[in-house]
């Protein structure tokens, strides 16, 4: 499995903020949270470890995989 950057929104910050974390991606559009620690001042939308889905979308216009939503417990594996 390879470690890749991905995309996670912060809550709270009054506008879109996306934050690079690393995750392991597992299949398809499927990758899981494995930063090493997220700062405790930051809130972000999926905890570390958590499996989610994510999409291509355009950052500063660059292509960029970020995370849109959970995956449940049977879809991960």
């Amino acid at each position: 499995m390879n470690k890749e950057t991905i995309y996670v929104n912060l809550l709270n910050e009054g506008t879109t903020v996306l934050k690079p974390v690393s995750a392991i991606h597992h299949h398809d559009n499927v990758y899981e949270i494995t930063v090493a620690e997220m700062p405790d001042d930051d809130e972000y939308e999926f905890p570390l470890g958590s499996f989610v889905f994510v999409e291509k979308k355009s950052i500063d216009n660059k292509s960029a995989l970020v995370a849109v939503g959970l995956v449940n417990g049977d879809n991960h594996n």
